[in-house]
């Protein structure tokens, strides 16, 4: 009885340690990253704002053999949307909401699996000295109380992909 009651005691404080903490985490994330290209914005609103190029150059795609992928609507309006399934990617779709050619598209992005999960994306994309500055940024609600704990790891993961996606962007562009 006395080892039952110190066990419960110690599951309590656990748990009381997690929902107390997760108060202290932001309740959102915010994660941007830029690359210049050297190539004219219009160029690169269509291969953003287009997403059978997307499925080309995104950082996923390549993680994943068994990814497959939807395209659907028309490139470069509200509607557009791009939707996959993979083993290791999971399940979701991003949809074209808002986009100002050549300068920004707006999508929101919905994960399906492993983590149900809604988000913003946006790329900006404005010609600089030397090309086109393009940025990705992702932004979204932190789920109380896990999704806060996570939120101390989803910068990191999605700076890496972000890099890595530009990179192939820019690679893609220079090429095509």
């Amino acid at each position: 009885m006395k080892l039952a009651r110190t066990i419960l005691l110690i599951l309590l404080g656990i748990l009381l340690l997690i929902f107390t903490g997760a108060l202290f985490f932001p309740k959102t994330y915010s994660v941007q990253r830029s690359i210049v290209i050297k190539q004219p914005a219009e160029k690169l609103y269509k291969e953003i704002s287009d997403y059978n190029d997307f499925k080309d150059w995104n950082p996923w795609s390549e993680r994943d053999s068994t990814i497959k992928k939807i395209v659907e609507g028309q490139p470069s309006r509200s509607g557009h949307k791009y939707s996959w399934e993979g083993e290791k990617a999971g399940k979701g779709y991003m949809v074209i909401t808002e986009t100002n050619k050549p300068n920004m598209v707006h999508s929101k992005l919905t994960m399906i699996t492993p983590i149900e999960s809604e988000s913003e994306v946006y790329f900006t994309i404005e010609p600089v000295e030397g090309g086109t500055k393009v940025t990705w940024k992702n932004e979204g609600n932190l789920d109380y109380p896990l999704g806060r704990y996570f939120g101390f790891m989803v910068k990191d993961l999605l700076e890496k992909d972000f890099d890595k996606g530009l990179k192939n962007l820019k690679k893609y562009a220079e090429m095509h």
